[in-house]
């Protein structure tokens, strides 16, 4: 797993601003075979992946993630122009570890891109997707 972004080259979608709280939970298991769960914010997200920042996230997690691809899942808990969770699963590309000089706590930032999605998350996504660019004056790629 690299440590540095993807290339908007390689990048599928373009991704769109956003801000919603969620739950994350990231499957290690070499390490304990039990899922790591952290709150976490959806800060910008697409129809194949999004990224995330979490302050639950330590170096330690952070180091863990960079030896290997990671399954993950993300409950987004207040989606906008949703009225429920969605669960979407994903696979960690890439992480970020912020020590928190400057302004900053210290977090970890997540690119992750979406696995193996049922047609009614597909359709929920692509609602949300659609009224987001809508919102921004974007049209559809």
């Amino acid at each position: 797993m690299s440590e540095d972004k993807p290339t908007k080259e390689r990048r599928q979608a373009k991704r769109l601003p956003i801000s919603a709280e969620g739950m994350l939970t990231i499957l290690v298991p070499e390490e304990t075979f039990t899922p790591q769960q952290a709150r976490c914010v959806a800060t910008d997200i697409s129809m194949s992946g999004m990224r995330l920042k979490s302050y639950q996230l330590t170096k330690n997690d952070y180091l863990q993630m960079l030896k290997g691809l990671r399954h993950a899942k993300v409950a987004l808990l207040d989606l906008p122009y949703l009225d429920s969770p969605l669960e979407i699963r994903a696979m960690v590309v890439w992480v970020e570890y912020h020590d928190g000089r400057g302004k900053d706590q210290p977090h970890c930032v997540l690119g992750l891109s979406f696995t193996r999605m049922e047609e009614i998350v597909l359709q929920r996504l692509e609602y949300v997707i659609d009224r987001l660019r809508a919102e921004s004056g974007s049209v559809r790629p």
